[in-house]
């Protein structure tokens, strides 16, 4: 009965959350990209210093006719939060199919949690040569790999993102380590996205 119980309860959760994740992210009008910051906890503050980051630099982003979009999503940790990491599951579900990232800021577990073996992300080779990559001096990664059971293969998808690892400035601005930035497939904004990738790499 308590398992039933609990799964029920989960289901429920489950269910509201996705019907209601990202509602509050949408904005009226034209959104020249959107941003999102997933970790497992989100800093006070990291969502505005990251929206102000980018808006500072990249002022064309952020007009009139075009508003900047940056959203945070605290996704848990799966062995110490259980419940808060199935709740991010759900709201980053729920803004990935209503298309409220273009650009997604993660940890390595987080871009394999979302990313569908690397398939929801748009492909290195397709954004930047190795020339541009080697200027901004950054290196790509791909994600790990699953089967059908969600257990690791042990593979690495082909490059879908950028190592921001070694970026202390975005580090220190989000108050989080270890990251990468992904952009998703389907993005109407791919220039504006790779604008926002060249900012965030020449971070000091």
């Amino acid at each position: 009965m308590k398992k039933r119980g609990f799964a029920l309860t989960l289901a429920l959760v489950l269910l509201l959350l996705t019907g209601c994740s990202g509602g509050g992210a949408q904005q009226s009008g034209k959104t020249s990209v959107r941003v999102v910051l997933a970790l497992p906890y989100v800093a006070d503050g990291a969502e505005d210093a990251l929206e102000k980051s980018i808006a500072d630099a990249l002022p064309e982003l952020n007009t009139a006719d075009a508003k900047l979009n940056v959203a945070a999503v605290s996704t848990g940790d799966p062995e110490k939060d259980p419940y808060g990491t199935m709740a991010g599951v759900a709201q980053m579900g729920g803004m990935f199919s209503s298309k409220e990232v273009e650009i997604l800021i993660c940890k390595s577990d987080d871009a394999r949690r979302y990313g569908d073996n690397g398939e929801a992300y748009i492909p290195l080779s397709q954004l930047f040569t190795d020339a541009e990559l080697a200027e901004m001096g950054v290196s790509g990664t791909g994600v790990g790999m699953t089967d059908e059971n969600g257990n690791p293969t042990g593979e690495t998808s082909v490059p879908c993102g950028i190592d921001l690892s070694g970026c202390k400035a975005l580090e220190k601005l989000v108050t989080a380590k270890d990251l990468g930035v992904y952009v998703v497939q389907g993005t109407p904004n791919v220039e504006n996205a790779k604008a926002v990738i060249r900012h965030l790499a020449g971070l000091k």
